[in-house]
């Protein structure tokens, strides 16, 4: 495990800064992690049955709320600190004390922000509780203080998985969260599906999972970073991670806001709202894949930009050729998007399989954001990271709003890809200049078409053995030219 940062210890000493080294370590930790996040996402898709079998749908309701609140507080708690390690990590990485200190600094920060926002929910949650979700079953005292307090526990993790990530030990990650996810569904699986507890029993289960888990990190946390007070540095931190805020919940509303909006509408759009939200659920695979893409991203694009002279081509160069390989992703996905759909919900949700297309690609829109806004991040002008994600949650919602009643529910598939569309474009506009960063042309083309292509044959309707076959083939064919064209390139060092 390479977290260590002992005086008595080396900084993790990286491959050298050129184009080959770069490609194989973003395809390493893009494999790590991608096996996590299909490791946790398959079993929360396992959870379901454990769930409907165990509990009622009023039970079900309590817990789908209980995990909203609990995933928007470890949200706010920490305030993005965790988003400054990486910075910080390459800035210090030469000098393992002035790093060790400086990661102190920001787990203090982070433990001090955190436990405020702890004690202030604690304080008005009953009475909030009274007056948005009056007939909630469950009482604030001890359940919601449970729900709150879990948030606290689980967002000690921050700063720690975050220094992981910067040392782009992915393996470690990927085994942590697997690791704590299997502790978590044990537990739930025991106090709500052998012991019959319900919502009750599965707020406590979590609880029990997230004092286990914080033993982890405390111990972590005081044996590498040693939580300290440093105001100067707080101020830095603070300036580094609190835009960080509004641009995470604009883009947690842009993930979510499209079917409560639609819900809004009411029963006219009951039965389309089910349909896409099938739909989405399937698209959102390709959310898991840009998650796994920037999560090894970042902690490159760092390290290259500090320490490479030739780094804008370097990460140019990659940057084309990751851009063509997320194209790729997003074009099977989008081809066989019918397949997937009638195996896991058959001929009633056929139709979920009209709203893929345009979901995915706004994800891999979203993807392409990231190449030019890390710019921003790299030059510590987080500040401006906001102007682009409001603005693009601006016109999701206001899209959504307009145009939903007049033109059915596509229009939130089509505003979802709108949305992120416009992140890409103000991330080129505002983030590029910058740090600009040197793109090969040749791989964007190749983007293009592959994308142009997959709309086209997306034409093709049925399941029939030749239509898939015809898909298959052209999906194949595309990749395997690209290998041919450009995978040699990727790994290619420079003179």
């Amino acid at each position: 495990m390479a977290i260590p940062l002992t005086e008595q210890t080396q900084p993790v000493v990286l491959d050298p800064p050129v184009r080959g080294a770069i490609a194989a370590r973003l395809q390493r930790g893009f494999s790590y992690s991608m096996i996590g996040q299909v490791v946790l996402y398959g079993m929360a898709f396992l959870m379901a049955p454990f769930y409907t079998h165990a509990m009622g749908p009023a039970d079900y309701g309590i817990v789908s709320l209980t995990s909203s609140v609990r995933s928007l507080l470890l949200m706010l708690m920490p305030m993005s600190t965790a988003g400054a390690v990486t910075y910080w990590y390459n800035l210090r990485r030469s000098d393992v004390k002035a790093l060790r200190l400086d990661l102190g600094g920001t787990e203090g920060l982070t433990l001090a922000l955190s436990s405020g926002w702890l004690l202030l929910t604690l304080a008005l949650g009953p009475q909030l509780q009274r007056r948005l979700l009056p007939d909630l079953s469950l009482a604030f005292w001890p359940y919601g203080a449970m729900v709150v307090t879990s948030a606290w526990l689980l967002s000690l993790q921050a700063v720690p998985m975050a220094l992981l990530a910067a040392q782009e030990r992915m393996n470690w990650t990927a085994t942590i969260n697997v690791a704590l996810g299997l502790a978590q569904s044990g537990l739930i699986i025991l106090m709500v599906v052998r012991w019959r507890g319900g919502a009750a029993g599965q707020v406590r289960a979590v609880f029990i999972y997230a004092a286990a888990a914080s033993l982890l990190f405390l111990w972590l946390i005081f044996r590498y970073m040693p939580p300290r007070i440093h105001l100067q540095l707080w101020r830095e931190v603070a300036w580094y991670s609190f835009p960080l805020v509004p641009h995470q919940l604009s883009v947690w509303a842009l993930n979510l806001s499209d079917r409560l909006i639609i819900a809004h509408y009411g029963r006219a759009f009951a039965y389309e709202l089910g349909l896409y939200s099938l739909g989405y659920s399937v698209a959102m695979l390709m959310q898991t894949v840009v998650a796994a893409f920037n999560t090894i991203w970042a902690p490159v694009y760092m390290e290259q930009a500090r320490s490479n002279p030739d780094a804008q081509t370097a990460l140019g160069r990659i940057a084309a050729l990751s851009c063509l390989a997320l194209a790729l992703a997003a074009s099977g996905l989008i081809l066989f998007a019918p397949a997937i759909v009638a195996l896991i919900g058959g001929a009633r949700y056929a139709g979920s399989a009209h709203y893929i297309a345009p979901v995915v690609l706004g994800y891999f829109l979203q993807a392409v954001y990231m190449f030019p806004a890390m710019a921003l991040f790299h030059r510590k002008e987080t500040r401006k990271l906001p102007i682009i994600t409001v603005a693009s949650c601006i016109l999701n919602i206001g899209a959504n709003v307009a145009l939903i009643p007049h033109f059915g529910v596509i229009v939130a598939a089509w505003s979802t890809a709108a949305g992120f569309g416009l992140m890409a474009l103000l991330g080129f506009v505002i983030g590029h200049p910058v740090y600009p960063l040197v793109y090969t042309r040749k791989p964007l083309i190749a983007t293009a078409a592959v994308l142009i292509g997959t709309f086209l044959l997306n034409e093709l309707s049925g399941l029939t053995l030749g239509v898939l076959g015809i898909k298959a083939l052209a999906w194949v064919s595309a990749a395997g030219l690209a290998w041919i064209l450009f995978g040699r390139e990727a790994e290619r060092k420079p003179a």
